[in-house]
């Protein structure tokens, strides 16, 4: 127990309470988002997976496509829906058990930072849940919002995304055209003999070798020990807080309100009140979904520094709608489809993984560092797209296997446990009798 002071009568969702929808979704949302990772577990995070080398396997192009078009994007989108919709969910119970819910959801958003922190600094670079925790704190202030007041904010953080990447395309394409520019210039000094040239006054390369740029990265996680390996997991978060973190709030934010969305019109509590709007939902997102990211399967992979422009500013647009549709269209299909019986008796193998997603979620990422980094197997940079995907399916079903055995056992993952014990301040039940 914690001291007495800490003592509290809050008490977490019993397994009777849970919606096993949920668990479904947030269980298949976990296979889409190993699929996507297993490149930068493999490779250093600069590297994108968008690096369409014609070199690749048809096999390897094939399915980099395919990822593209199904996985890239569309599932960390669920996870941030039912992060959402998480909170309204909880706001419900502890209003009507008349309970205090701002200081429990502030200790919940902390335990989680300082787990996010702990992943991010010596587990893997790619951490999400820091993230999730700052912008949390954000969704109190939406916690009342009406329906329609969430749409419209929902909007308004989508239109701020757009204009950021928007932005950043035309930085990057006036960069590129400098850097062009500048080149042609140099060629001119050259083809004149000019002195300064051949001086010893250092000319700047304007096409440096990205394979020479990643070359130490990939050396120090493919051989460094844990201690080489956390410093330079170190030097990149700050990159990454910069270009992924900061830059994809909003959309993150956007993503938070739908959930919240979601629960205000109790989605998964009311099923046949909102079975028109869920098939809706799927047609709807199945159409743009696919139409959008076709194109943006297909012309991405075809982009060189963000040219040309129309171009990419199509491409961009394709993959903020494809996006969102997609996950959407994917949450739909699974509510709907675990209605079926016949479904129902596949689906529910996702409920256990779904249960204990922090689990899984730092779970995933401990096996693949073991498997790639330099104090595991060292094999980074040694897979292909393909065998990636492979490996993702076989810890996938590790995972299927290992959760549903210990969801039989025990009450909560052992991370949920800890988690649920922190925020509610008192241990709770962990053996099943």
């Amino acid at each position: 127990m914690f001291p007495s002071l800490f003592h509290s009568s809050l008490s977490p969702t019993t397994s009777t309470e849970r919606i096993q929808t949920i668990d479904i979704i947030r269980g298949f949302a976990l296979l889409g988002i190993l699929i996507v990772n297993l490149y930068s577990f493999s490779h250093p995070i600069e590297e994108s997976l968008f690096s369409f080398d014609p070199k690749m396997s048809v096999l390897d192009q094939a399915t980099t496509w395919c990822i593209l078009f199904l996985a890239e994007g569309k599932f960390y989108p669920i996870f941030s829906i039912l992060f959402g919709l998480g909170l309204t969910l909880q706001i419900r119970r502890f209003t009507i058990k008349d309970q205090s819910f701002i200081l429990f959801y502030c200790r919940r958003l902390i335990l989680l930072l300082i787990v996010g922190l702990f992943h991010a600094y010596f587990i893997w670079v790619g951490d999400i849940l820091t993230l999730y925790a700052v912008l949390g704190l954000l969704l109190i202030f939406y916690r009342q919002a009406q329906p329609r007041t969430l749409l419209i904010w929902v909007g308004i953080w989508l239109a701020i995304s757009l204009f950021i990447y928007l932005f950043l395309i035309l930085s990057f394409r006036n960069e590129s055209i400098q850097v062009e520019q500048f080149t042609i210039d140099e060629q001119e000094l050259i083809n004149a003999g000019q002195a300064i040239v051949n001086s010893d006054i250092p000319i700047i390369e304007s096409a440096a070798s990205e394979t020479t740029i990643l070359e130490p990265i990939y050396q120090i996680y493919a051989q460094g020990n844990f201690t080489e390996i956390t410093a330079q997991r170190a030097r990149e978060i700050h990159s990454r807080v910069i270009w992924v973190d900061i830059i994809g709030a909003p959309e993150i934010l956007a993503l938070f309100l739908i959930g919240i969305y979601f629960g205000r019109r109790q989605l998964f509590q009311k099923l046949d009140d909102n079975l028109t709007f869920l098939q809706q939902l799927f047609w709807w997102g199945l159409g743009l979904g696919i139409t959008s990211n076709f194109i943006y399967a297909t012309w991405s992979i075809t982009l060189e520094q963000y040219e040309p422009f129309p171009l990419a500013l199509v491409v961009l647009i394709a993959q903020s709608v494809g996006s969102l549709a997609l996950s959407l269209c994917y949450i739909a299909a699974l509510i709907l489809l675990a209605r079926q019986p016949y479904w129902q008796l596949f689906l529910r193998w996702l409920s256990p993984v779904g249960q204990m997603a922090l689990t899984n979620y730092l779970t995933q990422s401990l096996i693949c560092t073991f498997i790639f980094y330099g104090y595991g197997l060292g094999l980074f940079g040694q897979f292909g797209i393909t065998k990636g995907v492979v490996l993702a399916l076989l810890i996938y079903f590790i995972q299927v296997i290992l959760s549903a055995w210990w969801m039989r056992r025990f009450y909560f993952g052992p991370m949920e446990w800890l988690w649920r014990s922190g925020s509610y301040m008192k241990w709770q039940p962990f053996y099943r009798y």
